[in-house]
C-alpha cells in the first residue's frame, strides 16, 4: 500500500512544473487570535538559497509567490467549508534570510460564519512559476496526494469570499501592528 502511494505521489508531482525544494521552505504556520475576532495567518519562511542554473546570484532568490489555501468547518457543520485564497510575490529574498508573510481574516466574516480553525490548509510557493514541493509544514488535515483536489476545492469555493483573505499591507493598521520580519513584497494594486 505505500508502495502505491508513493507511486501516485510521484506521479502527481511528476505532473506538476516543479522548482528546487531547497531554495525556501515553509517553516511553520500559525493562526493568531486578535482583538475583534480577527485571525492572522503567520508563514514562517526560510530562504535556502538559488539553485537555479540561470540566477543572477546564488545568495538571492527572487519572485517567490505565497498562496494559502484554507478550509474552514461553518459552525458546527462536518459537511459544509467555507474557504479563502489569496496570494503575495515575496521581491526578494536572501540565503539563510527567514521572513514572515501575515494573511488576515475579518473579525465580522468570522463572526458570520461561525469561523474558529481551519480543518485543512496548504501552503503554496512557486519561485519564477515554478511550484515548489510542499514540506510537512506547507499542509494540515490532508496529505501529500490530496492537495490537487484541495486546490481545485478551494479555487471554486472561494469565489464567493474573493479578497477577503487580506494580505498584510491591505490589512488595517491595528490588526497588522504584531506583524513581524517581513520581506520586501511586489505589489500589483488593483486600479481605481
Amino acid at each position: 500500500m505505500l508502495y502505491r502511494i508513493t507511486s501516485i505521489t510521484a506521479l502527481i508531482l511528476s505532473m506538476l512544473p516543479l522548482a528546487n525544494a531547497q531554495d525556501v521552505t515553509v517553516d511553520k504556520v500559525k493562526f493568531n487570535s486578535l482583538r475583534d475576532y480577527w485571525v492572522e495567518i503567520e508563514i514562517q519562511l526560510t530562504c535556502n538559497g538559488n539553485s537555479a542554473p540561470d540566477a543572477r546570484s546564488s545568495k538571492f532568490l527572487e519572485n517567490v509567490k505565497v498562496k494559502p489555501y484554507l478550509a474552514y468547518p461553518k459552525g458546527e457543520s462536518t459537511e459544509e467549508f467555507v474557504y479563502f485564497t489569496s496570494e503575495v510575490e515575496v521581491l526578494i529574498m536572501e540565503q539563510r534570510d527567514k521572513n514572515n508573510v501575515y494573511f488576515y481574516l475579518p473579525g465580522a466574516v468570522m463572526e458570520r460564519d461561525g469561523l474558529k480553525y481551519p480543518k485543512f490548509y496548504y501552503i503554496e510557493l512557486e519561485v519564477n512559476g515554478q511550484i515548489v514541493p510542499p514540506t510537512n509544514d506547507a499542509f494540515k488535515g490532508i496529505d501529500l496526494t490530496s492537495i490537487p483536489n484541495m486546490k481545485s476545492m478551494t479555487e471554486s469555493g472561494a469565489a464567493v469570499n474573493e479578497d477577503v483573505l487580506l494580505p498584510v499591507y491591505y490589512a488595517p493598521a491595528e490588526q497588522r501592528k504584531g506583524a513581524r520580519e517581513l520581506p520586501l513584497f511586489r505589489r500589483t494594486d488593483p486600479e481605481l
